[in-house]
């Protein structure tokens, strides 16, 4: 348990949710749900244990958050730390997220099967980074795949220029023990400010119409300058995880 902890306090994969992270020091142990709502006070937000199933639309999990702002979670449950952990970060794009997801449940009760736009708001909650870069260039080289120069040849510039911000609390729990093959779903945002992330993925739901899948980009995450060790040239030649685009 303990190496876990000493990631969320040195892995730089955690850096976004390390100031909500260190409310919790000197962190020992998973918080009890008390505990997580006294530090983390998410304005009109409440974790609550999770229920039993109910067949109320109202007492589903997306429209319990939307309706009473009342957040499920596990006791002593990773993701669900991590979920709550994100909410403290980015509560503007989890609300638009859960708004959407409530919207798009409510008109279309009781089919419970989920359609392209709720899809994509499950991976990108659940695996979500946000590439935020001012370079056009860079981001077009994730549109387009090109792994090795992106995270090779274009080394220093991508660490300067490009941030990988991780979002969905999913990624965060597979980061504990991370392992080549981890990929994350992102929204390319080209923006310089890193301050406002929460306010420009929050603009991008909220101007979007038919959400998709294809609106997110897979990418192999552990190529990131410094974010697996040994990272040298040979590294980056791993076609099963640096993939190319499709062919058509």
């Amino acid at each position: 348990m303990e190496q876990y902890f000493q990631c969320l306090r040195q892995s730089p994969l955690f850096a976004p949710i390390r100031p909500s992270t260190m409310l919790f020091e000197p962190l020992e142990k998973l918080p009890e749900i008390t505990e997580i709502n006294n530090l983390l006070q998410i304005t009109q937000i409440k974790f609550v244990p999770q229920a039993p199933k109910s067949c109320a639309f109202e007492d589903g999990y997306e429209p319990r958050i939307f309706l009473r702002g009342e957040v499920q979670t596990r006791e002593q449950n990773w993701h669900d730390f991590f979920n709550a952990l994100v909410w403290h970060r980015f509560p503007k794009t989890k609300r638009i997220i859960n708004r959407l997801h409530y919207d798009l449940q409510k008109n279309k009760f009781p089919d419970k099967q989920r359609g392209p736009a709720e899809n994509m708001l499950t991976i990108f909650d659940e695996h979500g980074v946000i590439a935020v870069s001012a370079n056009s260039t860079l981001l077009d080289l994730i549109r387009q795949r090109r792994w090795r120069e992106l995270f090779w040849e274009r080394r220093e510039q991508t660490r300067a220029e490009l941030s990988f911000i991780i979002f969905g609390h999913g990624l965060y729990e597979k980061s504990l023990k991370p392992y080549i093959g981890l990929s994350a779903h992102s929204l390319l945002i080209h923006h310089a400010d890193l301050t406002i992330v929460d306010d420009l993925a929050m603009q991008f739901f909220l101007s979007k119409t038919n959400l998709s899948t294809k609106d997110l980009v897979p990418i192999p995450i552990l190529g990131y300058p410094g974010w697996w060790p040994h990272q040298d040239e040979n590294f980056y030649t791993n076609n099963q995880y640096y993939r190319g685009p499709k062919l058509d």
